[in-house]
């Protein structure tokens, strides 16, 4: 074979004897053919296969189908089976992940720590006995504390001690339902619409949206943007305290819960469940780009991909770069399409699958054409 080839071949001539085979020698399948056929070969022949100068991961993937999705799985998935854990009848709403532990946030049971490398878990409990109390919304990292938010409110995790405490006192109905965390404040969406700032711990209200469940909140410099269960988003001018509905924002977006909003290439995406995403200039507000028709449950990105979590779609992402956008689904290896978080960092997309727990996708993955 040539040398430029991905299978390294040494041809051995055949008069070379068996008697003086080196172990380095390597062999085409031909020449060991004709080795074992030879009639005056009265010695023990030891065969070593080919040896490859790539990883496997770069190996062409089967074109059957099956195989397919099998040889992906291999390569490039890890899954926790989390079946004995509380996670058998639950579903993951919240993940956080560092170099050693997963935190897991679930909407039935509470948060959890699972080690990487023994796969125990650690129950962080949250002082409350009702199951809606328990329902963990969302864990962000602020410096060296895990900030968790919560249908009983909002908490604190010294991850060098490891201790889980309220940062809000006294606020014990406190339902908060979405998080966006600053350099120098923590703002907060609750359930019966409020729109929350804490700053050295001092919670101020900033805007309310009657009869509205406030499911996300962005913000950039002094502008936040405000997602609604039933009433589109908004937009809060810190300087000024005014705030308005966004006037770009189509009138089909009513009605419909605002899932996320995030920025990533200099454009503004927005999420819904129920209606698709939307994708629009950063600066002028303009409408970009639209997928309609399609649940939008979560969001992630790395520096230069985005990744979506959808109901019904699998996982959707777009590639900055190569300025493209592609669907994962059953046929790329997931066992569900149905994904309500997800999480990227340190090379990997962290996916919650429903009553199961976490698949784990090497972002390696990307190098196959899929």
């Amino acid at each position: 074979m040539k040398e430029d080839t991905d299978i390294v071949e040494q041809v051995t001539p055949l008069s070379k004897s068996p008697s003086v085979l080196k172990k380095t020698d390597v062999f085409t399948s031909t020449y060991i053919r004709e080795i074992l056929e030879r009639s005056d070969m009265d010695l023990p022949l030891v065969v070593i296969f080919p040896s490859y100068n790539i990883i496997p991961k770069q190996l062409p993937l089967p074109d059957d189908p099956i195989l397919r999705i099998i040889e992906l799985k291999k390569r490039y998935y890890q899954y926790n089976d989390l079946h004995q854990s509380h996670f058998s009848d639950n579903e993951i709403s919240a993940i956080f992940s560092d170099s050693e532990y997963y935190y897991l946030g679930s909407v039935r049971g509470g948060i959890f720590r699972y080690s990487i490398d023994t796969g125990d878990f650690l129950e962080i409990k949250i002082p409350f006995d009702s199951i809606v109390n328990q329902s963990i919304t969302g864990i962000v990292k602020k410096g060296s504390e895990l900030i968790i938010t919560s249908f009983s409110g909002l908490y604190s995790y010294d991850l060098r001690k490891e201790i889980l405490s309220r940062k809000i006192q006294n606020e014990n109905n406190l339902k908060i339902t979405s998080l966006s965390v600053g350099v120098d404040s923590i703002l907060l969406g609750t359930a019966n619409g409020r729109l929350l700032e804490l700053r050295e711990s001092v919670l101020v209200e900033l805007l309310q949206i009657k009869n509205n469940i406030i499911s996300a909140v962005f913000c950039t410099d002094d502008i936040i943007y405000v997602g609604t269960s039933q009433a589109g988003v908004y937009k809060y001018n810190r300087s000024s305290g005014e705030s308005d509905a966004i006037l770009f924002i189509n009138s089909h977006l009513e009605n419909e819960k605002i899932s996320f909003i995030t920025n990533f290439d200099e454009k503004f995406w927005l999420g819904a469940a129920g209606d698709g995403l939307l994708v629009f200039d950063e600066k002028t507000g303009k409408l970009l780009a639209e997928e309609r028709d399609q649940w939008f449950l979560s969001t992630s990105q790395s520096e230069n991909i985005i990744y979506f979590g959808t109901h019904g779609d699998g996982l959707l992402y777009y590639d900055r770069i190569k300025n493209e956008k592609k669907a994962w689904g059953i046929r790329e290896g997931l066992s569900s399409l149905y994904i309500p978080s997800l999480f990227q960092a340190n090379g990997k997309i962290y996916i919650s699958t429903p009553d199961e727990g976490i698949v784990i996708i090497s972002e390696e993955i990307h190098e196959q054409k899929l």
